[in-house]
């Protein structure tokens, strides 16, 4: 897909072109199926009108009201399923796959960390890489006693430094600020559409995800103390002494 026109979409949604590159793209063959060949502009239009949770996702043409310039969307490609008077709705199905295959811990990302090591790149949530991290912290000594390795690629982090002042590039965990921005914006797509539809027509991967919902709450908790934990951590850092990690390490187990 052209550049250009990802830069162009990433622009007018607000959201990073890592986000747009990833959504567009998938987009376009869905949107395609179902109404045929779209020109750039009819596409950008769609993709935002089924992005923007504040409107509609009727995506069936119509003229414009009120005298108003005719919208790029009002003449739409002479095919069958441009011609219904009430066009299928676009799938979540890939967008529930993409959450599931590449930003997925145990649930949906919340709040995702890489682990600080070149040959790495695995992404976890901050809470349950805080638990993992701390889980191996020894009760008595306060310390490290064997080197962490990924729990996916076995790569070897750097041991924990005990001596403080502690350099920041010491600490074992890296903001993955990229996969959280795409994380988010697929979530506000399929809770849009949960809060839209409620229980009808939904496939079944998406029922709970309603903004009240019993998943979005979830999601919304592992956030929360996923970010305040880490905020802990991090703020910290250089100054944590034995007795510290082990005060976090009592903090993280007893997290739900």
């Amino acid at each position: 897909m052209d550049p250009g026109l990802i830069r162009r979409f990433s622009a007018l949604i607000g959201q990073s072109e890592d986000f747009a590159e990833d959504f567009l793209p998938q987009f376009a063959i869905q949107s395609e199926a179902v109404y045929g060949s779209l020109s750039e502009d009819e596409l950008l239009e769609l993709a935002m009108d089924h992005f923007h949770s504040d409107k509609s996702r009727n995506l069936s043409p119509g003229p414009s009201s009120g005298g108003a310039s005719m919208s790029s969307l009002d003449s739409w490609p002479d095919t069958p399923c441009a011609a219904s008077s009430s066009a299928p709705s676009l799938g979540l199905g890939w967008i529930l796959d993409r959450l599931e295959d590449d930003f997925h811990c145990i649930e949906p990302l919340a709040r995702p960390y890489s682990l600080n090591h070149g040959q790495c790149g695995h992404n976890f949530c901050a809470l349950c890489v805080l638990k993992w991290y701390f889980d191996a912290l020894d009760g008595e000594c306060g310390r490290w006693l064997e080197s962490l390795r990924c729990p996916v690629c076995r790569s070897m982090l750097p041991a924990t430094p005990a001596d403080v002042p502690r350099d920041m590039c010491t600490l074992p965990f890296v903001p993955n600020r990229s996969a959280d921005t795409t994380v988010r914006a697929y979530l506000n797509l399929v809770q849009d559409a949960a809060d839209r539809n409620g229980s009808g027509g939904l496939d079944e991967r998406v029922r709970g995800w309603e903004r009240h919902g019993r998943k979005s709450m979830d999601w919304q908790e592992r956030d929360r103390k996923g970010t305040e934990g880490m905020e802990l951590v991090v703020t910290n850092w250089a100054i944590l002494e034995e007795e510290d990690f082990l005060a976090m390490k009592a903090r993280f187990e007893d997290s739900s």
